[in-house]
């Protein structure tokens, strides 16, 4: 059972006017009254001025991170029958709220609390409000209360008005003439007998109770006859016909000779506790936002239907899929993280009906779902439900009047053929995802034991990966971008690799996002940097023209606080031009912090750096960077400009945007160019500077120098100028 701490009201507010007299008598009768988990006292404007409790236990948050915010902030969206407007109004009209809500968790779970909201009012006038946890009376505070009490009624003193106003009923019972001695006015109101009705039958309390906890009472009166004290839990039928939940604590008296003479006891109506106690359950093992399991009960309910197969003769096919939504973190971004909570709901829902009686569902995390289906039948049956699957989740979710469309990524596991442990069955699911996800998403794969032997190759690459810059196996190659029409390099892009001593040479597409998965990714680009500047410097000494480099930069380095103090530090270092320095961003960069990236860009663009908008076309919203942003080129993708001559629709979007580029002065560089065809149309565009395989692949820095002095001795030899 989890107890609160004990907590007086606190004079210790800011505002004067919502200081609290700390009379002992009233905090007392206060705390036993609410049982206080936490008490928050809100001034006029619904701000936290003073928090006490076990706060920590409660929600997760440090007392100190709650004070001075707004009370309405952990309020939860999702409590029924309750918004911001009823409890602002009730503060600001000085009512008294008593109400069940779910307050948010630090975790981002909903805890469900019942409350009452007391206003402070001075001089007629409403100052705040005082807001009371209901929680359970911490065990040591009632022993020490009764030790109390027990010593006030031994000296003669009124612990009898003080037993008759706490919401705990007390009794003592004479075990020699079986006769209540004492009753306080509290247990009528938890068992809806009267002292009367208990001094005219004392074993009414017996046939009060449930039926089938009446084995508790009797169970214990052995421990009480050998003087041990004893602490249970039962229900008991009140005349209402309700049933209640009562804590029961006895404490036992032996005489000299080990005869028990009188039984002392306190009773508690436990039944909001116990609500409680089966919501907290509730969302222990359930998702808060899709009411659908979450992993760990998922994993309970699969293992029990693995168990159950025991007493088949022919055993069921059982199937686990593993269902992430593709690109999610963009509705968060784009839109909000409140649009973002609808689509998952809505999209729970529908994964519910599809699903139906064929098996069950959980979230997992944030997109991501799990899914158990049992007696779908043979494997073509099980491709035509994968597939099913995959239509029904691209239908549109309609989020305030926005059609909003979603495709997901799926892995499956087959039980018996891949693994007959449930935590085998998620974790070979999961695989199979990921790989989905590598290989363009918006698909589904079963699990194979290549995939698994796969993986374990990736884990000793990002393992390898965290030596791979002291031990000197990354380097540098350089694309050159060329103009088609003069035929000149015009500039070149720093493209990282990896030489592994055993693998060879790995890609960048395997290892960075390794890097990024891992936190290593900023510590990569700040090499890349260096690495170029060197390389200019060793340009410079050469006697070439000296040619500007660009250089990908992923969000976490551009975000990074010492940016751009380091990036003008090695510029000036190795005493370079900021013009030779373009940095690449995606549209992920300018997503995840549009007002620090705007402010990185504009400090480092008057230093002469420049920057340009990688991969653009292949966004949401990417024509919306160039009004929000001072882009200086545009890299269109390859995607967009691939068969160009033989897509209409294609050759459209890249016209109109080569049109606005131009009318907005910012350079086009079109990149992954492989063709003649696809050369002469972006020429015939105006976009002149190529990238690609056409002219040339990535070169070392000795080979660019020898490719750039090959191209202008062509063009002079061609009469160029």
């Amino acid at each position: 059972m989890r107890h609160s701490r004990t907590f007086s009201l606190s004079s210790s507010l800011t505002d004067e006017d919502l200081l609290i007299d700390k009379r002992p008598v009233e905090i007392l009768e206060s705390a036993f009254l609410h049982y206080p988990g936490l008490i928050a006292t809100i001034n006029i404007s619904g701000d936290i001025v003073d928090l006490k409790g076990n706060t920590v236990t409660l929600l997760g948050y440090e007392q100190h991170d709650m004070i001075g915010t707004k009370a309405t902030n952990y309020l939860s969206m999702h409590a029924p029958g309750l918004t911001d407007e009823i409890f602002l109004t009730a503060l600001q009209h000085g009512q008294t709220l008593n109400i069940n809500l779910n307050v948010i968790h630090q975790n981002g779970s909903a805890v469900p609390m019942y409350v009452k909201c007391l206003p402070v009012i001075k001089n007629e006038e409403v100052k705040g409000m005082i807001i009371i946890g209901n929680m359970v009376v911490d065990e040591e505070v009632v022993k020490e209360l009764r030790t109390q009490l027990t010593e006030l009624a031994e000296e003669g003193r009124i612990a009898k008005s003080i037993h008759e106003r706490l919401d705990v009923g007390i009794w003592s019972l004479d075990m020699k003439n079986y006769k209540f001695t004492y009753l306080s006015k509290s247990i009528e109101n938890i068992t809806g007998a009267t002292a009367a009705e208990f001094d005219q039958d004392p074993k009414l309390w017996r046939s009060l109770l449930h039926p089938e906890d009446v084995h508790i009472i009797d169970d214990y009166q052995e421990l009480l006859r050998k003087g041990e004290a004893v602490k249970v839990e039962y229900r008991l039928i009140y005349k209402d016909k309700q049933l209640r939940w009562i804590e029961h604590q006895a404490m036992p008296y032996l005489n000299q000779i080990g005869e028990l003479t009188r039984v002392d006891g306190f009773i508690m109506d436990i039944t909001e506790r116990k609500k409680l106690e089966e919501s907290i359950h509730h969302f222990e093992n359930h998702d808060y936002l899709t009411g659908l399991m979450n992993r760990k009960q998922f994993t309970k309910r699969l293992g029990k239907v693995i168990k159950s197969f025991s007493m088949f003769d022919e055993q069921p096919s059982l199937w686990v899929f593993y269902i992430d939504i593709d690109q999610f973190k963009s509705i968060n971004d784009l839109y909000s993280h409140s649009v973002g909570d609808q689509v998952l709901a809505s999209f729970a829902s529908r994964l519910v009906r599809f699903v139906g009686d064929k098996g069950f569902c959980a979230r997992v995390s944030g997109d991501e779902f799990l899914i158990a289906v049992t007696n779908i039948g043979s494997d073509d049956h099980i491709e035509h439900f994968a597939a099913d699957l995959l239509d029904e989740m691209e239908s549109p979710v309609i989020v305030e009047e926005e059609e909003l469309y979603l495709t997901v990524s799926i892995g499956a596991s087959v039980y018996d053929l891949h693994a007959k442990q449930p935590h085998t069955l998620i974790k070979y699911a999961d695989l199979a995802l990921h790989r989905v996800k590598m290989s363009g998403r918006n698909d589904w794969m079963i699990f194979n034991e290549s995939i698994e032997q796969e993986e374990k190759e990736i884990d000793q690459i990002a393992h390898d990966l965290r030596f791979a810059i002291e031990r000197e196996q990354f380097f540098i190659l350089y694309q050159p971008k060329v103009n088609a029409q003069t035929r000149t390099i015009t500039g070149a892009e720093a493209l990282i690799r990896w030489n592994h001593p055993d693998a060879g040479l790995i890609r960048p597409s395997t290892f960075i996002p390794l890097a990024e998965k891992h936190g290593m990714i900023s510590l990569i680009d700040s090499w890349v940097f260096r690495e170029v500047c060197k390389d200019l410097d060793t340009w410079r000494k050469s006697s070439h023209p000296l040619l500007p480099v660009s250089i990908n930069v992923s969000p976490n380095r551009l975000l990074k606080s010492d940016f751009v103090e380091q990036t003008l530090r090695q510029i000036k270092e190795f005493d370079l031009p900021p013009s030779l320095i373009e940095f690449e961003l995606t549209e992920t960069s300018i997503i995840m912090n549009p007002v620090k990236v705007k402010s990185v860009m504009s400090e480092l663009q008057n230093a002469g750096i420049r920057f340009s908008l990688d991969d653009f076309g292949t966004g949401y919203s990417s024509l919306s960077y160039l009004q929000m942003f001072d882009i200086n080129t545009l890299k269109v993708d390859r995607s967009l400009i691939q068969d160009v001559q033989k897509t209409t629709k294609n050759q459209i979007i890249a016209k109109n945007l080569f049109r606005m580029a131009q009318e907005m002065e910012i350079d086009i560089i079109a990149e992954g160019v492989e063709t003649q065809e696809e050369m002469e149309f972006l020429v015939s565009q105006n976009c002149s500077i190529i990238q690609g395989y056409f002219f040339s692949r990535p070169l070392t820095l000795e080979s660019l120098m020898v490719y750039s002095d090959v191209l202008a001795e062509t063009r002079r030899k061609s009469g160029g100028q």
